[in-house]
C-alpha cells in the first residue's frame, strides 16, 4: 500500500462510538487540518464559485463540464449527487479541481426516467449515493480503469440497484430518481442525524450496521468534513432506513481495527486523477475502496465491505477480536515472511507532462464524441438507429438515450439487418430506455429486407 495512505490508516484515532437503533458510528479524529486548502462541492455551489453543466445542448450521460471559478481548489466527493439539467448524476470518483479551471468529469446517472432539461446548470442535491450502490460503483469504476483507463461505471447495475432500493424502501419515483428515496425517508434519516453529532476535530467515521462494519469515509480537513457529515451519514443509513430496527448489537473497537487491517492488505493500483493528484484503487476479497492523494496528503478515502461480502459472509472480527463470534468468511492465505514475499515493482510516477498529454488526448476524444453526437441528433430517428446498429466501435450507451425513444410505428421502417444488429447490441439491457427499445424491437413481426 502507498506509504501516504498506509501512514494515514495506521495513525487513525477513533472517538467514543455513537449508537442509534441498529447503527453505530465510530468518529475518526484528527483535527490537524493539514494539506491543501479546498472548498467542498456544496460550499462552492452555495457561494456560486463553481458551475456544472451538460457537455453540450445534446448532453452526454457519462460526462459533465465543470468550471471552478474559485481562487482555491474544490473537492468533488465520490458519490456526491448533482440535480437538474437533463438528469441527475453522481461523481464516479473523488476529484480535487484546480482553481480557475474547466474540467470534464465522469459521472453516472441516478435518474434514468428523465432526459430533458429541468435547468441549464446543476444544483447541489445534498445527497451522497447510497452506500451499497456506491460500493458497487466503486468496484465497477476500478474495473473500467483497468480495462480502458477511464473512470466509467456499470450504468446498468446502478439503475438496477436504485430500482431495488426504491422497491425495498417502498418509495415510488416517477423518473426512477435515487434522490426521491432520500426525500421519502427524510424522517428516518433526520432521526439518525440527531443521534450522530459532529465532534471537534472529526474528519470522518467508520459506520457499523447490525454489528457489521459497512465502510468508512474520511477527508483531510475538519472544516470540509463538517460540511459533508450529514450527507455521508445519510448515505450509510438509507440502505437500512426501511428496515425494522432493534437494540444495537455491541461492537468493539477491535472489530473496526480489523476492518482497517483488511483495507491495509488490499491490492493497490494508481491512476492519474482527473484533477489534482493520483487516484489509488484498493481491492480485496472483503473490501474495496479508493483514496485521492495530493502533495503527500490523503485528501479523501472511502472503503466499503464489498457486495460479494454482503451476500455471502459478513465482515466481522475473527474469534479473538470478537469474543464469542465465529468468523464465517473464507480462510486467509498464509502470510509469507518478509524475506520470501515477492517484491512489488514501484508505482510509476506520473509527470506533469504525462498528465498534460493524457488530458489533451482525453479532451480530443470528448470533442470528437460531442461532434458525433451533434451530427446524429440532426438525423431522423430511423437514420439514428441505423447509425447505432452499424457502429462496431461503441456500445449503445455511447449515444444519447433520446435515440432510444422512437415510436413503435416508426420502428417498422428499419431493415431486418439493422433490427438484428440492434437486438444483439441490446441483449444485456435490463433497465432504462434502451431496454424499452429492445422490447419494442422484439415485438416487430415483419421487418423490411
Amino acid at each position: 500500500m502507498i506509504e501516504t495512505v498506509s501512514k494515514t490508516l495506521s495513525s487513525l484515532k477513533f472517538g467514543e462510538p455513537q449508537t442509534f437503533q441498529n447503527f453505530t458510528l465510530f468518529p475518526v479524529l484528527d483535527g490537524k487540518g493539514t494539506g491543501p486548502e479546498y472548498l467542498t462541492l456544496g460550499e462552492a455551489l452555495r457561494r456560486q464559485l463553481i458551475r456544472v453543466s451538460e457537455m453540450s445542448e445534446a448532453g452526454s450521460v457519462p460526462e459533465l463540464k465543470v468550471m471552478n471559478l474559485a481562487e482555491i481548489a474544490v473537492l468533488l466527493l465520490d458519490g456526491e449527487e448533482l440535480v437538474g439539467a437533463k438528469q441527475n448524476r453522481v461523481l464516479n470518483a473523488t476529484i480535487l479541481l484546480k482553481s480557475k479551471t474547466e474540467t470534464i468529469i465522469n459521472v453516472s446517472c441516478t435518474e434514468r426516467g428523465r432526459w430533458h432539461y429541468q435547468s441549464r446548470e446543476f444544483a447541489d442535491s445534498d445527497v451522497v449515493m447510497a452506500r451499497n450502490i456506491r460500493a458497487r460503483k466503486n468496484r465497477s469504476v476500478s474495473a473500467g480503469l483497468r480495462e480502458s483507463n477511464e473512470y466509467r461505471s456499470d450504468q446498468g447495475e446502478i439503475w438496477e440497484q436504485i430500482d431495488a432500493l426504491s422497491e425495498s424502501a417502498g418509495v415510488s419515483s416517477r423518473t426512477a430518481a435515487m434522490r426521491d428515496v432520500f426525500v421519502g425517508k427524510e424522517k428516518e434519516t433526520q432521526e439518525c442525524l440527531q443521534a450522530f453529532t459532529k465532534l471537534e476535530g472529526q474528519v470522518g467515521f467508520v459506520f457499523v450496521v447490525d454489528g457489521t462494519v459497512a465502510g468508512m469515509d474520511f477527508v483531510s480537513r475538519t472544516d470540509a468534513y463538517f460540511d459533508l457529515h450529514n450527507r455521508l451519514v445519510k448515505s450509510y443509513v438509507i440502505d437500512s432506513a426501511h428496515k425494522e430496527r432493534g437494540t444495537p448489537k455491541p461492537v468493539s473497537l477491535e472489530c473496526v481495527r480489523y476492518f482497517v487491517e483488511k483495507v491495509s492488505q488490499s491490492t493497490e493500483t494508481s491512476y492519474p486523477s482527473t484533477g489534482c493528484g493520483n487516484d489509488f484503487r484498493f481491492e480485496h476479497h472483503d473490501v474495496c475502496g479508493s483514496a485521492l492523494v495530493y502533495e503527500d496528503v490523503c485528501v479523501h478515502a472511502a472503503f466499503f465491505t464489498t457486495p460479494a461480502c454482503d451476500d455471502r459472509s459478513k465482515m466481522r472480527a475473527p474469534r479473538h477480536f470478537g469474543g464469542s463470534r465465529t468468523r464465517t468468511s473464507p480462510p486467509e492465505p498464509p502470510v509469507m515472511p518478509p524475506e520470501s514475499q515477492p517484491v512489488k515493482p514501484p508505482t510509476p510516477v506520473e509527470t506533469e507532462e504525462d498528465k498534460a498529454a493524457q488530458h489533451a488526448a482525453r479532451i480530443q476524444r470528448i470533442k470528437a464524441r460531442e461532434a458525433s453526437m451533434a451530427t446524429i441528433m440532426l438525423l431522423d430517428p430511423l437514420d439514428q438507429l441505423e447509425r447505432i446498429a452499424n457502429d462496431v466501435d461503441h456500445p449503445v450507451d455511447y449515444y444519447p438515450q433520446a435515440c432510444a425513444e422512437i415510436a413503435a410505428d416508426i420502428l417498422s421502417g428499419l431493415t431486418r439487418d439493422a433490427i438484428n444488429k440492434l437486438r444483439t447490441k441490446l441483449a444485456d439491457r435490463r433497465t432504462g430506455p434502451w431496454l424499452n427499445l429492445a422490447r419494442r424491437l422484439d415485438e416487430l413481426d415483419t421487418p423490411q429486407q
